[in-house]
Formats: C-alpha cells, sequence, structure tokens
C-alpha cells in the first residue's frame, strides 16, 4: 500500500504601491526635499563667503598694521630696545591670555559673541596707541590690545570647524 499526499504550493504576489510626490498629508507643509537642499547649499555657499570674506579682512588689517607699528615707534622717537619690548608684549600676552579667552567662549557657549567684543575692544585699543607720545600708555595699551586681539585667530578658525 503506498499513500500519496498531494502537496500544495502557494504563491503570494506582493503588490507595490508607487512613491507619492505630494505630502503625505495635505496639512503639511514641509516642503519637498530638492527644495530642503538647495536652500541647505545656497546656505553653505553664503557661509563660506562670509567665512572667505572674514578671513580676508582680518588678515589685511593685521597686514596693514603690523608691518608699520615699529616705524611708526621709530617716528616717536623711541629707540630699538623699547620697540623691540613693545613687539614682545602681543606673543607673550598671546600666549598666556589665549586660552582663557578659549574657556571663556566654551563656558559661555557664544563664540560669536565672544568674537565680536575681543575683536571690538582690540580695534579701539589700537586706535587708542596713537593719541599720546607716553611710554607708559603705549606699553599698556599694547597690553590691553593684546589681551583682547589674543582670540580672535582662534576663534575665527574655532568656528569654521564647527
Amino acid at each position: 500500500q503506498t499513500s500519496t499526499t498531494p502537496t500544495t504550493t502557494t504563491t503570494t504576489t506582493a503588490t507595490r504601491t508607487p512613491a507619492r510626490s505630494e505630502p503625505v498629508s495635505e496639512n503639511s507643509s514641509a516642503p519637498p526635499c530638492s527644495e530642503v537642499v538647495s536652500r541647505s547649499r545656497k546656505d553653505e555657499r553664503q557661509i563660506l563667503l562670509l567665512i572667505r570674506l572674514l578671513y580676508v579682512t582680518y588678515y589685511m588689517a593685521v597686514g596693514c598694521l603690523q608691518p608699520f607699528l615699529p616705524v611708526y615707534y621709530h617716528s616717536l622717537g623711541y629707540r630699538g630696545t623699547f620697540i623691540g619690548l613693545l613687539g614682545a608684549i602681543t606673543p607673550f600676552v598671546t600666549f598666556l591670555v589665549g586660552p582663557l579667552w578659549g574657556m571663556i567662549s566654551d563656558r559661555t557657549g557664544r563664540p560669536f559673541g565672544v568674537l565680536y567684543v575681543t575683536t571690538v575692544v582690540s580695534l579701539a585699543g589700537h586706535l587708542l596707541i596713537a593719541p599720546l607720545n607716553d611710554p607708559r600708555h603705549i606699553v599698556m595699551m599694547v597690553f590691553l590690545t593684546a589681551c583682547f586681539s589674543a582670540p580672535v585667530k582662534s576663534l575665527i578658525d574655532s568656528l569654521v570647524l564647527d
């Protein structure tokens, strides 16, 4: 006696629904994906342009001012030793104060605000060096200017990398 069991095979076919090009709900105000992508690329280009403008402006200002400071000090009648001392103040103060400004920027969470304040005060400090021809005034203004110009380059770099 041989028994045979019938075998049945069932196949299921899944039907796919075509993807919708309109938003899922009629009340949704989300723009299509292509608009979001094009807007973000446009924003990126504008930000990149502003960053380039910031770098060019900052380094043009530094490049125009720094080479002529020793000449200016010499025209005031100061000797090489005093001019060298004034030139050494900025790197020394930047070495000491730069990390402090970085900590202030990190703690406040407002690097743009810190950059704005330090840039404006540094600019004012550079402008206030010229009015008086007193060595103590010049040393004090170079020191204060160095304190506030110390974080500018590192903050710009940090903002670009974020």
